[in-house]
């Protein structure tokens, strides 16, 4: 049995990395195929500080809407080979969906999920995402057996007689 709100650390840290993480790879993709934007070099680690702050708490979302019903569905072992591939593929399907949500949401314009190229941030961002939140709740749940293990079914940090 999966604690209640105990899954919120691989959220917030899927999140955080996979943003920061997801921003570096697209500017490196960027930088790659030579579309870079011009400007200072300097620049370029403070461009990606700003956009990964500003796309941390959509991550979070996306991870809120995709990623806890998917945890909730495997809910067994997390070592299986398979799931980082399928964690890269629903990453980026959500980075996709959720883009395209937040487009009509800002400009009122739909813009179909499908549409735009098949290769953009929001695919690269969203299967960073999703690959960091796999490997954070993979450790989460290796702990939490561990903890099961030596300290019994509750341990101190969540007593059901306290709410």
């Amino acid at each position: 049995m999966i604690r209640p709100f105990s899954a919120r650390r691989p959220i917030i840290m899927g999140s955080i990395t996979g943003s920061y993480l997801g921003i570096i790879l697209w500017l490196g993709w960027l930088a790659v195929s030579g579309n870079l934007p011009e400007g200072p070099g300097w620049a370029l680690p403070l461009v990606a500080m700003v956009y990964g702050a500003f796309i941390v708490p959509l991550a979070a979302v996306g991870l809120l809407i995709f990623g806890l019903p998917a945890a909730q569905a495997v809910e067994g072992d997390f070592r299986a080979w398979w799931l980082p591939i399928a964690s890269l593929i629903m990453g980026a399907i959500g980075g996709k969906i959720l883009a395209s949500i937040l487009y009509y949401l800002l400009w009122q314009n739909f813009r179909a999920p499908w549409g735009g190229g098949l290769f953009g941030p929001e695919i690269v961002i969203g299967a960073a995402t999703g690959l960091c939140f796999w490997w954070f709740e993979r450790k989460w749940r290796i702990a939490d057996e561990y903890r099961r293990r030596t300290e019994g079914e509750w341990s101190a940090d969540f007593d059901p007689e306290n709410l």
